[in-house]
């Protein structure tokens, strides 16, 4: 049984053991639904913070926590609060080059109540750190500073198990220089690199990772494999060896970039580039037998692009963003039904309303689902939406309660960085 980093729901400040199951899902052809509804809760602004890139997670009172990118003048960034009940943002703290610099992925909230994250610069050697927020005082420090011999320029959520070590992988950087997956002990702030991936392996792990009950750590590369184009591995932690279960080709997926899900038996969920138009598919592994099923493929004016990763609700649904497409090429909000396998775009960006998507979403107890896109808005740099009536089934309160604040994954997607390539 796989035990998935927890997601979309308003829960406390600990986190549970390795998160918890989720439902599986299914899914087919587009279609287009009329009933929800998306509202630009608050739109970014130089007094707090520009080009939020990452998820959202929240606290018991229901406040959503993020990162941006960068704010106006020195600041390599912010980590901001959003009050839902006033649709203000205010900054909580600001990086120095110190603490980390430009920070892409969210937050996780540790067993010991404070945030964690990754930033992909800055540090003693600028190629990033992990970096910790006291919760009581709103400090930020440096847990790790990446020195490329161990790893360099972190992009994605981190995951942490019960003794309260912290996992994710690095981009570049490692024996190879092509990305490391590491583990940190945060009592000692010791950095441990469990593999170094070598391109037959996988290049440039941009996503986080996913653990199953056994603690093998599952993720993806967005290049490298037979095809170049990214695969998905596994890795057993006892003995660091590494397993490449699939190998994308283009036709069936290309450079991944967001977090998988999992479900009850073990399959695996998540999205790619490529695909029919090389508009983006969402996808299911099955890792007894490595066969991997495009469930959905975009077409541009259904989406593009999907870099977040999936949520999924009581039912099996799946619900995410893409990037681009949509009706204004500015992405958009979907569902994948778990009963009728469709594919329906819940809501539309228009540049005025958001642009470019690049986190995946949040749901709250009500079922309303919440997102931040990384641009766009009245100030152009980036909104906070809410979407209402998409259909998300709440799970019960014993296990909602469980959905705790460390939140999804995701990737996202940096167009200066890389390109998506055609294939």
């Amino acid at each position: 049984m796989f035990l998935n980093r927890v997601f979309g729901a308003r829960a406390a400040r600990t986190v549970p053991v390795w998160g918890i199951c989720i439902a599986a899902a299914l899914a087919a052809p587009p279609s287009r639904a009329t009933a929800a509804t998306l509202t630009t809760l608050a739109s970014f602004d130089t007094s707090t913070a520009g080009f939020p890139n990452g998820d959202l997670i929240a606290d018991s009172a229901g406040n959503l926590y993020g990162t941006t990118e960068v704010i106006f003048g020195s600041v390599p960034g912010t980590i901001f609060k959003f009050d839902p009940s006033t649709n203000l943002i205010s900054n909580v703290a600001t990086f120095t080059t110190a603490d980390g610099a430009h920070p892409y992925a969210g937050l996780i909230a540790a067993a010991d109540g404070n945030f964690y994250g990754t930033a992909p610069s800055g540090g003693a050697s600028g190629v990033g750190t992990v970096f910790k927020l006291d919760r009581t005082t709103n400090t930020l420090s440096a847990v790790v500073t990446f020195n490329s011999t161990n790893g360099a320029n972190p992009q994605d959520r981190l995951i942490a198990d019960s003794a309260g070590n912290l996992y994710g992988t690095t981009e570049n950087g490692g024996a190879n220089g092509l990305g490391t997956v590491f583990k940190i002990n945060p009592t000692t702030n010791t950095l441990s690199t469990l593999f170094s991936f070598d391109n037959t392996t996988g290049n440039t792990p941009t996503s986080g990772l996913l653990a199953d009950a056994a603690g093998n750590l599952y993720g993806t590369t967005m290049f490298g494999g037979a095809s170049n184009l990214g695969t998905i591995f596994k890795l057993d932690p006892t003995t660091n060896t590494l397993t490449t279960l699939v190998t994308f080709n283009g036709a069936n997926g290309a450079q991944p970039q967001a977090s998988l899900i999992a479900d009850s038996a073990g399959n695996l969920y998540g999205t790619a580039s490529g695909g029919t138009g090389n508009h983006g598919t969402i996808f299911r592994l099955d890792p007894t037998t490595n066969t991997l099923t495009t469930l959905a493929t975009f077409n541009g004016a259904n989406g593009g692009l999907p870099l977040g990763t999936l949520i999924v609700d009581a039912a099996g649904n799946l619900f995410g963003t893409t990037y681009d497409g949509g009706a204004n090429s500015a992405g958009n909000v979907f569902k994948l039904d778990a009963a009728t396998n469709v594919l329906t775009t819940l809501a539309d960006f228009d540049l005025a309303n958001g642009n470019a998507p690049t986190g995946g979403l949040y749901a709250d107890a009500a079922g309303n689902l919440y997102g931040a896109t990384s641009s766009g808005g009245a100030n152009g740099i980036g909104v906070i939406s809410k979407i209402t009536g998409a259909g998300f089934a709440v799970p019960e309160p014993s296990t909602f309660a469980l959905l705790a604040i460390a939140g999804l994954g995701l990737l996202a997607f940096r167009r200066r960085r890389h390109s998506i390539v055609a294939v």
